[in-house]
């Protein structure tokens, strides 16, 4: 979008939201392996990472604002009328990070009338499938060590439940069919264990 002191000159933003149990630090292996010409920020969610001091949010659109406004100031450089007015910006979901990074999308076309150049969706299903069955949200208010154990089976003993189990219940938080649609190119990625189940 500009040049920084390197001179390298930025020609796309991207947003990754990355999914359950994840933190910003994770990433910064993807951040750095990609393109000298994108400029990426990894958001950070509240109750994880450099905010785990801070309280989780209440639920997924509480979530989405939180998001909104921490790319908000990237966006006010690039909407109609600013200094760089019309420069692209993608969004790249990982599970959870799709439903958020789909509710964020929307909110800037609300407020802003622009959409992304392009959106990376991994790892998750339509955003009116919810991630666990009733009797799962069942289970991961009544028993939450035990859902994280059988979502993090190879990995149980290394994972922070509480963190998880709050995660989950983004994951399993649904929209209608309808909610949003992109309008712009989409790149789906599914697991490799998708085809078996």
């Amino acid at each position: 979008i500009g040049d920084d002191t390197a001179g390298k000159v930025v020609r796309l933003r991207a947003f990754l939201f990355y999914g359950p149990g994840d933190k910003a630090d994770v990433f910064m292996p993807v951040v750095y392996g990609l393109p000298s010409f994108v400029e990426c920020a990894t958001y950070e969610w509240p109750g994880h990472g450099l905010r785990d001091n801070e309280p989780f949010a209440e639920n997924l659109d509480e979530l989405a604002k939180d998001a909104f406004e921490a790319i908000k100031p990237a966006l006010e450089e690039v909407k109609e009328g600013a200094e760089f007015e019309g420069a692209p910006f993608a969004f790249i979901g990982r599970s959870v990070g799709c439903q958020l990074l789909t509710a964020v999308a929307k909110a800037v076309l609300t407020q802003y009338g622009m959409v992304p150049c392009a959106v990376v969706m991994a790892d998750r299903a339509p955003l009116q499938f919810p991630l666990l069955s009733a009797d799962g949200q069942e289970a991961l208010k009544s028993d939450p060590a035990r859902v994280v154990k059988a979502f993090n089976f190879d990995k149980s003993g290394m994972v922070d439940t509480r963190t998880w189990s709050n995660d989950l219940r983004y994951a399993s938080e649904t929209r209608d069919p309808f909610f949003h649609k992109f309008e712009c190119p989409m790149l789906v990625l599914k697991g490799k264990e998708d085809a078996s189940v």
